[in-house]
């Protein structure tokens, strides 16, 4: 079923690459974020291929993924109707994760941002069990600063049991350790801000909280950094950081390489303006 799934995954990735899309001109006046009423560049799809290496909140060593975002509806440059599918390995044969969903994003020209509201399917296999979770998030896109905010619940089991492990003993009795895996509940935000180190790189900091918790576990409210810096159109390089009392501190860092979606603006004095075109298109962020 899996190999099924991902067969489809993979398919239905590829299949978008196809789609013709028609291309009209869009104003090229300096600003932040632009836009045309009468002539727009629709949002193309986009596709990710991401290599992590280190450690993060919930797993070792690493993960390799590919992503794409699929706009489904666009009438105007102002909004779109979007899907989302990612295929995650963490770096071993046996450990999976799909994220299936979609959301919608519009442009605010009273406050000058791109808004978002997105909802997903994860489920991941760690060699033991399957688990599934419902996650909803919410964005606000900007040059000045970035927000968002993710919520992840945990569906159907929740916890699978590992056996019994390293007996030892008490005086005169023998104790013995059971081990569990629990799927935990949780949220993360983060609010991150362009730094202005050159004028032709998109660079931006994100500091944030998070907290997880299950049965059997105890809570974990931590706290995060990352820096994130566009290169080019297609290679982004990023570094995160991460420490909480149950998974202690985690560093992880890798590239990314992007095909479609939205055109950077470069050049300008604030090197974090951006269109409209690329903050509709961009990626979903969320764990």
């Amino acid at each position: 079923m899996r190999h099924s799934f991902l067969a489809w995954t993979l398919g239905l990735l590829w299949s978008s690459v196809v789609l013709a899309e028609n291309r009209v001109p869009i104003s090229t006046t300096p600003g932040a974020i632009d836009s045309s009423s009468t002539s727009f560049h629709t949002v193309t799809p986009r596709f990710t291929v991401r290599h992590d290496v280190g450690d993060g909140v919930g797993y070792d060593n690493g993960f390799t993924y590919l992503e794409g975002l699929l706009p489904i509806w666009q009438t105007s440059p102002e909004e779109l109707f979007f899907g989302d599918l990612r295929v995650v390995n963490f770096d071993h044969l046996e450990f999976w994760e799909f994220n299936v969903g979609g959301g919608y994003r519009w442009y605010d020209s009273c406050t000058d941002r791109v808004h978002g509201v997105n909802v997903f399917y994860d489920g991941r296999t760690t060699g033991n069990a399957y688990y599934n979770q419902i996650g909803l998030g919410f964005e606000s896109l900007g040059d000045a600063f970035d927000v968002r905010v993710n919520g992840y619940i945990p569906v159907g089991k929740q916890e699978n049991s590992l056996g019994v492990r390293n007996p030892f003993f008490g005086g005169n009795n023998i104790f013995l350790n059971r081990t569990v895996e629990v799927a935990l509940t949780g949220f993360d935000a983060e609010v991150g801000m362009p730094l202005p180190v050159d004028c032709n790189i998109d660079t931006r900091v994100f500091a944030g909280i998070y907290y997880y918790d299950g049965n059997l576990s105890k809570g974990a409210l931590g706290i995060s950094g990352r820096i994130e810096s566009r290169l080019s159109e297609t290679l982004t390089l990023h570094f995160a950081i991460q420490n909480d009392r149950i998974f202690d501190t985690t560093v992880s860092g890798g590239l990314a390489f992007h095909f479609g979606g939205g055109r950077l603006r470069r050049g300008w004095r604030w090197q974090g303006q951006r269109s409209v075109e690329d903050r509709l298109g961009d990626r979903i962020v969320r764990d």
